[in-house]
C-alpha cells in the first residue's frame, strides 16, 4: 500500500558531472534512512527547473524522493512496504 507523504527532509547525495544526483541517505522525523539501492530515476522538468525523482529501497520499504533543481529542496513524496 502506497502512502502519499509531501515533506521536506535532509538527504545525502553525491552531484556528479552532468547534473547526475545520487542519494546516499536521508532524514525524515528524526530518523535515518540508509538507502540500499535506488530502484529507478527520472526527471521532470518543472518552467526552468528540473525535478529528480528517484524510486529508493532501504531493504525494509520503497520510498520516492526527489530534488528540485531550482529550490534545491528534497521532498518524500511517497513510501510503501516492500
Amino acid at each position: 500500500m502506497i502512502t502519499e507523504v509531501g515533506e521536506c527532509i535532509r538527504v545525502a547525495a553525491v552531484f556528479g558531472p552532468g547534473g547526475e544526483v545520487e542519494p546516499k541517505w536521508f532524514i525524515w522525523r528524526g530518523r535515518t534512512y540508509k538507502i540500499e539501492k535506488v530502484t529507478f530515476a527520472w526527471k521532470v522538468k518543472e518552467g526552468r527547473a528540473t525535478v529528480h525523482h528517484f524510486s529508493a529501497s532501504t531493504g525494509t520499504a520503497l520510498y520516492e524522493i526527489c530534488y528540485h533543481t531550482e529550490t534545491l529542496q528534497w521532498r518524500l513524496m511517497a513510501v510503501s512496504p516492500e
